[in-house]
């Protein structure tokens, strides 16, 4: 832990840091962890902009350009899209980030996570989401030490053939953010059970020279209460992005453990786990970006990403 943060420290402060060739320099979305500048104004260290679409809709207010991302897992493909005029900022995308390392945790029975676990398969989330976000302040030049942004949130869940929506607010102080989103959501753990529920998430960060850390905390309002609390730091060196994360959840369900074919349940009561996230990221031709992933989808997996700016 010690050499990590050295490390940390090191590149933060080194000239090099500072170039005009980093990869947040360039794209709008990764928001250059400077103080009282960047264009996400919350969640800068998350490397995926489908998860800030999910759990902090108004961040994205101040996106002035169109972009796509895809990230890959085992011949599946989850696509976001971006776009906006740097005052008012949209996204949609086709999975709710739900079972991911940056996400929500999932509704789904006991059955379902057990084979889901067996068998190493990623959530497979039906819901389709929208979030429109416009920045309070309106779009300047000059950078701003204080900044607020509101974001509409609007879900399908083709599971359910239910509509939900939410609302969110970012608010930016110089190099702190901190947001709070609440939404209306549903599951449908069995055939014959639909749940309906608010997720309430508070994020808080901050971003210095080339480092960006933020922590965010997820809760689902269910009978059986879930939640997630997740930290992450980014560090941004020339085109480099590097992530690390941790996520601590409830998710409901009994803890198994895997010894070769078998699998044991090994307290009913616990009903928790820990995760570790790593992420690296590198930039070509200012316009596109490719990435991979540990454990993006909570099953030891690697994942590829693929973005795009226009």
């Amino acid at each position: 832990m010690n050499k990590l943060l050295i490390l940390i420290v090191i590149v933060t402060l080194s000239p090099q840091s500072f170039s005009a060739d980093r990869m947040c320099d360039k794209f709008d979305f990764l928001d250059c962890p400077d103080v009282f500048s960047g264009n996400r104004s919350s969640g800068a260290s998350v490397p995926s902009q489908g998860a800030s679409l999910s759990s902090v809709p108004a961040s994205i207010a101040n996106v002035d350009r169109t972009g796509v991302e895809v990230i890959k897992y085992v011949g599946s493909y989850d696509v976001n899209f971006v776009a906006g005029t740097g005052v008012v900022g949209s996204g949609f995308s086709t999975t709710n980030n739900e079972g991911t390392f940056f996400g929500n945790v999932p509704l789904e029975s006991d059955a379902e996570y057990l084979v889901r676990r067996i068998r190493s398969d990623k959530f497979k989330s039906q819901k389709y989401n929208g979030v429109v976000a416009l920045n309070l302040f309106g779009k300047s030049k000059r950078k701003k030490m204080f900044s607020a942004s509101v974001g509409l949130v609007g879900k399908y869940n083709s599971k359910t053939s239910k509509p939900n929506g939410g609302i969110g607010t970012t608010l930016k102080f110089g190099p702190l953010s901190a947001s709070y989103t609440r939404v209306r959501d549903d599951g449908r753990p069995d055939e014959d059970q639909i749940i309906s529920y608010y997720s309430d998430t508070l994020s808080a960060g901050f971003k210095i020279a080339n480092l960006a850390v933020d922590w965010t905390y997820i809760q689902n309002n269910t009978p059986t209460r879930t939640y997630a609390k997740i930290f992450s730091a980014s560090l941004f060196f020339k085109k480099i992005m590097f992530t690390y994360g941790r996520r601590t959840e409830e998710h409901g369900h009994p803890s198994i453990v895997f010894s070769n074919e078998f699998v044991t349940v090994t307290d009913p009561t616990d009903t928790s786990r820990t995760f570790g996230f790593l992420g690296l990221q590198y930039m070509i031709k200012k316009r596109f970006i490719i990435g991979a992933y540990s454990n993006y989808y909570l099953n030891s997996d690697i994942s590829l990403g693929f973005s795009a700016f226009f």
